[in-house]
């Protein structure tokens, strides 16, 4: 086999990943999307769409590592009355 010049490691001394959850509360959660949204507004400030800023705390809650659902339904029931779409929020951030 020709050498490109690239290191190739043996196949026994190959690393395995190791992923490493943490459980966070939803205060941490909270506070990781405050200091996001600050941090937006801070650099675009208020003048653009509502979809701008959701686009953008998407993007940055998914690098902090959180699953983001946008403008997902949300059913309401009353009585016997059940409207599967009651609602749509903009953003429901988990870990």
């Amino acid at each position: 086999m020709e050498n490109d010049g690239r290191i190739q490691p043996h196949a026994k001394t190959q690393r395995r990943k190791v992923l490493i959850f943490k459980i966070i509360t939803e205060n941490e959660i909270s506070k990781h999307i405050v200091d996001i949204a600050y941090c937006i507004h801070s650099e675009l400030g208020p003048e653009l769409l509502e979809s701008v800023y959701e686009e953008i705390m998407c993007y940055e809650l998914a690098i902090q590592g959180l699953k983001v659902e946008r403008q997902k339904p949300i059913p309401v029931v009353w009585d016997e009355l059940k409207m599967d779409i009651g609602f749509r929020t903009n953003l429901i951030s988990y870990c």
